[in-house]
């Protein structure tokens, strides 16, 4: 079998790289980096060394460095948060885990939870970026880290098993640390043929065909890699820098660097320094543009919800105030005064009931189904969604592209619910498939969740995408009722 090996490229700010993916097909490949998955929604289906996991959410798995490892989609759509860190952060490198929720029970929860709180911390001050966050993104990571080695090492060893994996891979392995630990070396094609005994000729094929790449290139990429790391952490000269990671001449090591980052080394660190906020203009990436799948930045997902809550969880202790972000703190001063008379507390949530998408309100089972839930269950107010599914037939266009409005299915919902003395929540969703810019859905009905093609659509329909869900709204149009025309 023929296994493909990946580049991790580390966040700027941070040895790690984190983000939230969806994935659908990630073929067999392998990194140095150690690998933590935890599903926030949906389910996936996990290949690591010839064994196969079903993850569900709220799972968990570890994946070793130089593990060979495949993802793949279930019948359910899948939200995936994942962590990527290099073995040199470990004591002992060849440090292997065994670390999966599968094996989790009641008397061990506690160990998979001490992870996720480390995740959900890391996650947290990834997103809010407040004073210390890095501090605090490090800490996190070097708990986890230390948790993972105290409670679920499996053994230590310079390269994979023998069971499942061939001779070729077992060799790759070593090439790959060799380059790792003398980067700064002089390296050449000839002296890891000589030390793996084969000719240039055959090793300089073996090598492009099981990375991809000539074995001088990568030499290069993890020079730059390391020179980049040098260039956020140390204020060493370019000079210093070059000669640290192996390069010949400061001319050599701006060339390559450019190449590769598209700013010089200067440009680079200075960019760095700045600390630019990120671009809010910026589109997610869609499971089409990127191989890993990863399509929003963990500042914009809202499936970390399913995350936050082990922020308040200490091992089955109730909540640390101090050990709560800061503004997830609720201060709350109560006073009471004897003299008021008392009053019967009005549970206002009793008022409220909700529905499943709009289309089903218009079907004659579900109307009488809703009318005898009121005569049972008095309440005032109902919230619902898809207003804007293709189902609604909102919106379709001509055959020059024109926007039609058709109001009618609308229309008759919402009057069948006025007229039964309910007062609606409005909820702006689905995006429209003609107007969304990729297939990202959710649910098993595929609601889209994909931003518009433009903020401001070229058919004259401003949007808004939501924060809070990810449903990407029209903000030009409002209901009105039947007989009237839609602003």
């Amino acid at each position: 079998m023929r296994y493909h090996y990946e580049f991790v490229e580390t966040q700027d700010d941070l040895p790690v790289r984190l983000f939230v993916n969806s994935v659908k097909d990630i073929r067999f490949h392998w990194h140095k980096e150690i690998e933590l998955i935890y599903v926030l929604q949906g389910a996936v289906t996990v290949y690591v060394d010839q064994r196969e996991y079903r993850l569900a959410e709220d799972d968990i798995i570890v994946i070793n460095s130089m593990s060979v490892h495949k993802l793949e989609c279930t019948n359910l759509d899948n939200v995936l948060l994942t962590l990527q860190f290099g073995p040199e952060l470990l004591d002992d490198e060849g440090t292997l885990f065994a670390c999966d929720s599968m094996s989790q029970t009641e008397y061990n929860r506690y160990r998979y939870d001490r992870l996720r709180r480390c995740l959900a911390r890391m996650v947290w001050e990834s997103n809010k970026k407040g004073p210390g966050h890095r501090n605090y993104s490090m800490g996190s990571l070097q708990t986890l880290i230390g948790h993972l080695t105290r409670y679920f090492t499996a053994g230590t060893g310079g390269g994979p098993q023998e069971k499942g994996k061939d001779y070729d891979y077992m060799r790759l392995n070593r090439i790959i640390q060799y380059v790792d630990k003398h980067y700064n070396e002089k390296i050449t094609l000839q002296t890891i043929a000589d030390q793996e005994h084969l000719s240039l000729h055959y090793f300089s094929h073996f090598f492009s065909d099981k990375i991809g790449i000539p074995f001088q290139k990568y030499l290069t990429l993890i020079r730059l890699e390391k020179a980049a790391a040098q260039l956020s952490d140390t204020d060493k000269s370019m000079t210093q820098i070059a000669l640290d990671c192996g390069f010949a001449n400061v001319k050599l090591f701006n060339q390559y660097f450019k190449g590769k980052y598209g700013s010089t080394p200067g440009a680079y660190r200075d960019t760095l320094a700045n600390a630019k906020m990120p671009d809010p203009a910026r589109k997610p990436l869609t499971t089409e543009e990127s191989s890993s799948g990863d399509y929003y930045e963990t500042d914009t997902i809202s499936a970390m919800e399913s995350l936050y809550r082990y922020l308040n969880d200490r091992e089955g202790s109730p909540p640390v105030e101090h050990d709560m972000p800061s503004d997830q703190r609720d201060v709350v001063d109560v006073q009471a005064d004897g003299g008021i008379r008392e009053e019967a507390f009005l549970k206002h949530w009793n008022r409220v009931t909700t529905a499943g998408r709009a289309v089903e309100g218009l079907r004659e089972d579900w109307r009488r189904h809703f009318a005898g839930m009121q005569g049972e269950f008095p309440f005032t107010h109902i919230r619902f969604h898809g207003i804007f599914n293709d189902e609604m037939m909102v919106y379709s266009e001509d055959e020059d592209g024109k926007p039609v409005y058709n109001w009618a299915y609308v229309d008759k919902l919402y009057d069948f619910l006025l007229q039964s003395g309910i007062h609606i929540f409005v909820e702006l969703s689905f995006m429209p498939a003609l107007l969304r810019r990729s297939n990202e859905t959710i649910f098993w009905w595929k609601g889209g969740i994909s931003p518009p093609a433009d903020q401001i659509s070229s058919r004259g329909t401003r949007m808004k995408t939501c924060k809070f869900c990810s449903t990407t709204m029209f903000t030009s149009i409002r209901y009105t009722r039947a007989g009237t025309e839609p602003a």
